[in-house]
């Protein structure tokens, strides 16, 4: 192995938001190997396939932060879908290789414009746009808040979230010095490593998708990717590179290239980025949805008021009762202007999942607040948009519900084998169930009913173990912080540009152990309060006895085989803890069940 500079700190300190810099843009890429995955039998949009995914907090789902879902071909967003129809002859023929170049200009203060062949890009700073030639006119569309152009190359930290970095070499590009660099992908805590040759990782890992190979050059003075090879079973899959970089250029004397063609006027803008399906830029059929919303809800909420007043208290009062049943003081939000984190921080957070040896074992605590969760989901635009209703829902949860609080025994191998025992569980709807895992097969065992199925990663809590997905985002560093009588430094996470869909799947602070790296604390806040808090107590690093990992299932009980991990639903039944459909789908789920 070649020594070289410290790619971690390379890597996460790339920042295109200071970038001053001209290029090429080239881009080749094997549209038959792009469509193979699909042949395969494998999901999703072809450009996760094709070019993965960063690993994100939840084990086994993925981040929709990386930006690679929004790229065309040629790496540039927004470019139009060829037409529909004739699937089976498209997917007979041979689509060869296709190639693109553009042009990219980047100056300080999130500025660019990337032009290519009938599509442009850019952002003036405060906002992004991208524009299609159609016609022989441009057709403009905002994009929310700028994002990095190539945001592959550009914020490469990416890379530090799933895989394996050695430097091979050192090279010199257009000048500049450069490392050569082969990012191999790792499979997470609880997915098999991929059979040798085929480049996909035997569950999915998060942080590869189907790309087997990365050979990168990497820029020894700003830490972006000035070529990026992806390869996929032995072959080349996409190749982005930068040629003719000029660095440190002194930006035009005003952002007029930054803007959009025919400027802001001529913008379609898109559904502001706080409101997801409330789309508030008018007609009919909108209206009509605000009606039934905003009665819909109004009714929920006057139910949920007038339940509250005649229904039995036990569970509540059962609550307060609870020493811990409240969330924990709140000491309030870091500042955003705080310093980046240490070479040492960036290191320990890389390496978590390598430092707590053959097995963990720990009391995992989680207080939900309802209504600062029903809150963040219908914020004040949806109110301003006509939806009364929902904010009349809320209200009513707020005013109905104490917090949830439960408390899990986890236990947890390096082998992809895990046990999570409920100790103490808030009940409402959601129902308490032991999930063990030995590594090929996952039971899921409630009071009178179990399921057994294909070995899954546990996606009952966040990846608190393996943190070096933290290195995907901007990072701000803390005061230390004190949880159950570790040491660990607070640390704000950046905002993500994930779909609001998404983005209740990350936290706003964590607190990582100073020792083994792994996440104490993880706190999601709602309008400056905490919504969900995840706290690890009593932490044991070491070997877990193996019989723990064997499922404990009573004599008589029913146990029905599960298909791809997934449980039945019985009619009546709530979701399990922790799934995708939301938090506003369970909770609604739970009201309608009263």
């Amino acid at each position: 192995m070649i020594k070289g500079p410290d790619l971690v700190s390379l890597l996460y300190r790339a920042d295109w938001t200071r970038l001053s810099l001209s290029a090429d843009v080239h881009v080749r890429l094997d549209r038959d190997l792009v469509r193979s995955p699909l042949e395969d039998g494998a999901t999703g949009p072809a450009s996760w396939l094709a070019f993965g995914r960063p690993g994100g907090p939840w084990p086994g789902l993925a981040s929709l932060a990386g930006g690679l879902e929004s790229l065309g071909p040629m790496g540039l967003p927004g470019r139009p879908s060829r037409e529909p129809g004739h699937e089976w002859a498209k997917a007979t023929k041979v689509l060869g290789t296709e190639t693109g170049r553009s042009t990219l200009l980047v100056a300080p203060g999130r500025r660019y414009r990337q032009q290519g062949e009938g599509i442009l890009s850019g952002s003036d700073g405060e906002r992004g746009w991208r524009a299609v030639m159609e016609d022989g006119s441009w057709t403009v569309t905002g994009t929310g808040g700028p994002e990095p152009p190539l945001g592959e190359l550009l914020r490469p930290s990416w890379l530090l979230a799933g895989f394996t970095l050695e430097i091979t070499g050192r090279v010199t590009v257009d000048g500049r010095d450069a490392l050569r660099v082969t990012a191999t992908p790792r499979p997470g805590l609880w997915e098999q490593a991929a059979p040798p040759g085929t480049g996909s990782p035997g569950t999915g890992s998060p942080g590869t998708g189907l790309v087997s190979r990365r050979e990168l050059v990497v820029d020894a003075e700003l830490g972006i990717l000035l070529r990026h090879e992806e390869t996929r079973a032995g072959k080349l899959l996409r190749v982005t590179e930068l040629t003719r970089v000029q660095a440190g250029l002194a930006p035009p004397g005003d952002d007029g290239w930054a803007r959009p063609p025919g400027g802001w006027d001529s913008v379609d803008q898109p559904t502001p980025r706080d409101g997801g399906w409330w789309d508030t830029r008018g007609g009919v059929g909108e209206e009509a949805l605000k009606l039934v919303a905003g009665l819909a809800a109004g009714g929920a909420g006057a139910l949920i008021r007038s339940s509250g007043a005649s229904r039995s208290r036990s569970f509540e009062q059962a609550t307060r009762e609870e020493a811990e049943a409240g969330m924990p003081a709140f000491e309030g939000p870091l500042p955003a202007d705080g310093p980046p984190p240490g070479d040492e921080l960036l290191h320990l957070i890389h390496a978590s999942r390598d430092r707590w040896g053959q097995g963990i074992t720990a009391t995992l605590h989680q207080w939900e607040d309802d209504a600062a969760i029903m809150a963040a989901w219908v914020p004040d635009g949806a109110r301003r948009a006509g939806f009364g209703g929902i904010g009349l829902l809320v209200d009513a949860a707020g005013e109905r519900f104490a917090d949830k609080h439960s408390v899990s025994r986890l236990y947890l191998s390096r082998s992809g084998q895990y046990r999570i025992e409920p100790v103490s569980w808030p009940g409402r709807g959601r129902v308490a169930q032991t999930i063990v895992c030995d590594g090929e097969r996952r039971w899921r065992i409630r009071e009178r009913e179990a399921w057994a199925g294909p070995a899954g990663p546990p996606v009952q809590f966040p990846n608190l173990f393996d943190v070096s997905w933290l290195l995907a985002y901007p990072l701000t560093e803390g005061p230390e912080s004190l949880t159950d009588g570790r040491r660990g430094r607070r640390l704000r996470v950046g905002p993500t540009s994930c779909p609001p869909i998404w983005w209740f799947l990350f936290p706003d602070e964590v607190v990582v152990d100073g020792e083994l790296g792994i996440v104490l604390r993880w706190i999601s806040l709602a309008q400056g309060r905490p919504q969900t808090w995840y706290e690890l107590r009593d932490i044991v690093a070491g070997p877990v006895d193996p019989s723990r990992f064997r499922p404990d299932i009573p004599p008589g009980r029913t146990v029905t085989e599960e298909a791809s991990g997934k449980p039945p639903r019985p009619g009546g039944s709530p979701p399990e803890p922790g799934s995708l459909p939301g938090k506003i789908a369970s909770w609604l789920g739970r009201q309608a069940g009263r």
